[in-house]
C-alpha cells in the first residue's frame, strides 16, 4: 500500500503473524540515482524478513539497477504493473505497463540475468476484460516471473460497480493460472 507499508507498519503486522511483507512502491530511477531517495524510501532491519521490495519502473535498466541495490537486504523484487494513479500512468509506471507486455518481459529478463536467483514478481490490476489488458500475454511472455500478485482494489475502495466488476473477473484469472501454471 502506498506510504502505509513502511518499516513501522511491517513490524506491526509481523507481530500478528504476517509472513511476507512488501515495501511501498518506490520509483526506481530516483532510488538508483539518489542516496537521499534510498535513505528516505527504503528502511529495513534483520527482523523484517521475508521482504519484497516493490518498484515502479518504465525501463529494464532502472529496475535491474534497483534490484541489484536491494538484493542483499531483501528476499525479492516486485514490478508494480497495477498502480492507477495519474502521475504514475503519465510516467509510464504502474497500470500503464500492462499494455506493454514486451516491455514487462524485457524488464523481468534483464533483472533475472543481472541478479541470478533473486525472485522477481509482478503486480497487476484486475481489469473488466482480461483479453484487453494484456494479462494473459504478460503471464506467457514473462516466464521468468516467480509470482504474479493480483490486486482487485476491493479492500481499498468503497463497494461500487467497479469493485464488483473486478471481483467478477477473479475466477477467470485463477482458472487461467490453474490451467497454465498448475497452481
Amino acid at each position: 500500500m502506498v506510504r502505509y507499508s513502511k518499516l513501522s507498519f511491517r513490524t506491526l503486522v509481523r507481530r500478528y503473524g504476517c509472513d511476507l511483507a512488501y515495501t511501498p512502491m518506490i520509483v526506481s530511477d530516483s532510488f538508483v540515482k539518489s542516496v537521499k531517495a534510498r535513505d528516505m524510501e527504503f528502511t529495513t532491519n534483520p527482523a523484517d524478513r521475508p521482504l519484497i521490495v516493490q518498484f515502479a519502473a518504465s525501463n529494464p535498466k532502472d529496475f535491474a539497477d534497483a534490484a541489484e541495490i536491494i538484493a542483499p537486504f531483501s528476499d525479492g523484487v516486485d514490478l508494480n504493473c497495477g498502480c492507477p494513479q495519474r502521475w504514475a500512468m503519465q510516467e509510464g509506471y504502474g497500470a500503464k505497463l500492462i499494455r506493454t507486455p514486451g516491455l514487462i518481459k524485457d524488464i523481468v529478463r534483464q533483472t533475472v540475468a543481472r541478479v541470478p536467483g533473486f525472485p522477481v514478481s509482478i503486480k497487476i490490476r484486475i481489469h473488466d476484460d482480461l483479453r484487453c489488458n494484456g494479462c494473459q500475454r504478460n503471464f506467457e511472455q514473462s516466464s521468468n516471473v516467480c509470482r504474479v500478485s493480483l490486486n482487485s482494489s476491493a479492500m481499498c475502495h468503497r463497494l461500487d460497480r467497479r469493485v464488483f466488476s473486478e471481483l467478477k473477473s477473479l475466477p477467470a484469472v485463477l482458472e487461467y493460472l490453474r490451467v497454465n501454471y498448475n497452481i
